[in-house]
This record gives structure tokens, C-alpha cells and sequence, in this order.
């Protein structure tokens, strides 16, 4: 990532004067000719004397396809600041992930980037999983929330719970108070005092209700909580899950007038 001190017009490896200052010299890999350099090479998959010398894109030719790497390198140059940037290349047709942290070396710079490939592949394991777990609540109308007891704040929606509640979750930051106003007034008082006492007592919870969205339209919400401690076994936080059962709860009164409607036609 970025520091905001490279966020300057954009610079460009073909102009002579920006790349030769990271290149006229032996540049990059003549200057971390050292004892690290052989994991260096074996990194890129050549040896040691074959990188001495050689400029970026001869050992690799997508070397500043990373957006910003090439003016994290010229701000270090120029500057004598230290930079630090994630990048990706490709070897032999894998692609591979590493954080470079480059350093004014002489006249030009050195260059350490452990691999991080791990910490990628947990991150993309994270976006994934919270992917599925969108397209799930998207699909079951049911949102999650997180609440820590010693906030005013709630700490957690779900991009469905936003959905579900009529909200813009960009634009929108949602407390205790703001969620309560939005249960419907006949019902308001009872379900904030029973959620109360399951609070006091460190009980789950479990509701139905309704609540009325900013656009007037009212919806039935089933909600569920568990309670969650801390080390010592004293309350710290809520986890639990709204389901919109608007349409569910529509059909079965349909059902019933209609029931009852064939019960007075047979009497």
C-alpha cells in the first residue's frame, strides 16, 4: 500500500531522466550485491552475476506493472525517504506477491522484499468467504450484527441487515439508539426492555418484531442473539441475526383469511 507521499502525478519508466536514476547504474541489482542477493536471485530465478548490472526490465520485463512502483522507486531516489509497497510479478507463469522496501543506496537504491504470498492467499481466502457469506444473507433475507456492551455504537451490520433495514450502509452509521427508533412504536418499549434483560442476565434473545423503514414500508423481523464473554466470564459483546420474514408472515394471513373464509362458506 501506498503512503500518501507518493500520491503525485503519475511517473513514467520511459522518460530518460526519471528511469536513469534508477537504472543509468548498475542500479537495482548491482546494489544489493550482497550476501542477500543470492536469495534475491533465486527468487527471480537467475544467479547472482547474471543480475549485476542489469536494469529492471531485462530481468523482469512486467517489473512496473504494479500501479505505483515505479514512482515509489523515483521518490526514493530523489528523496532519500525509505518507501515501502506491495507488488506482484510473474515467473514462468506464476504470479507472485512481495513487499518491496526501498531504501537511497549511493546513487541509486536498494531494494529488500520478503515474499508474502501467505499473507495473500489469506486475504483472498477472507474476501472469498465474505463474498459467499453476502451472496448467502443476499439469497436468505437474513443480516448479522455485532454490538460491544460498553458502546452506544453498534460495532457490526451486515450489508443485508443494511438492505433489510432500508439503509445505505456507506452513508449510515448505526448506534443503539438509531436502531431502537426504527422498531415500530407499539412494540418498541417491550422488545428494548426483553433485550435488556437478556443483557443483565447474559441470556441469548430471540424476537419478533417489526420495524418501520425511513420510506414508511413496515417489516416483520425475526431476531436472534447470543451473548459472547471475555476471559474473566464477564459480558462483553452481542452476535446475532435479523431475518426479514416480511412475506412469510403475509402468506400465512393469507392462508388464514382464506381458511376461515371456506369455514363460513361450509357452516
Amino acid at each position: 500500500m501506498l503512503t500518501p507521499a507518493y500520491s503525485r502525478p503519475r511517473a513514467d519508466p520511459r522518460r530518460p531522466d526519471q528511469h536513469d536514476i534508477l537504472c543509468r547504474q548498475p542500479a537495482i541489482f548491482a546494489n544489493v550485491a550482497t550476501p542477500a542477493a543470492p536469495e534475491a536471485a533465486r527468487i527471480i530465478g537467475q544467479s547472482p552475476l547474471e543480475l549485476i548490472g542489469k536494469r529492471i526490465r531485462e530481468v523482469l520485463p512486467d517489473g512496473w506493472a504494479s500501479p505505483g512502483l515505479f514512482e515509489c522507486y523515483v521518490h526514493v531516489a530523489e528523496t532519500g525517504e525509505q518507501g515501502v509497497i506491495e507488488a506482484g510479478f510473474t515467473r514462468n507463469g506464476i504470479s507472485s506477491f512481495w513487499e518491496n522496501i526501498v531504501t537511497k543506496l549511493d546513487d541509486g537504491v536498494a531494494v529488500w522484499f520478503p515474499d508474502i504470498p501467505s499473507r495473500k492467499r489469506a486475504a483472498d481466502e477472507v474476501r472469498r468467504s465474505e463474498a459467499y457469506l453476502a451472496h448467502g444473507q443476499r439469497i436468505s433475507h437474513t443480516g448479522s450484527w455485532g454490538w460491544n456492551v460498553a458502546s452506544p455504537e453498534i460495532s457490526f451490520w451486515s450489508l443485508e441487515h443494511f438492505r433489510i433495514f432500508g439503509l445505505e450502509s456507506e452513508n449510515n452509521k448505526v448506534s443503539y439508539q438509531i436502531f431502537f427508533q426504527m422498531v415500530h412504536a407499539d412494540e418498541r418499549a417491550q422488545v428494548e426492555r426483553e433485550f435488556q434483560e437478556a443483557v443483565r442476565a447474559g441470556r441469548d434473545f430471540e424476537r419478533e418484531y417489526r420495524i418501520v423503514r425511513r420510506d414508511g414500508q413496515v417489516r416483520c423481523i425475526l431476531s436472534q442473539a447470543n451473548p459472547v464473554f471475555g476471559e474473566s466470564r464477564e459480558l462483553t459483546e452481542y452476535m446475532g441475526t435479523v431475518a426479514d420474514v416480511t412475506e412469510q408472515r403475509q402468506g400465512e394471513e393469507s392462508s388464514d383469511s382464506m381458511q376461515a373464509e371456506l369455514a363460513g362458506v361450509a357452516a
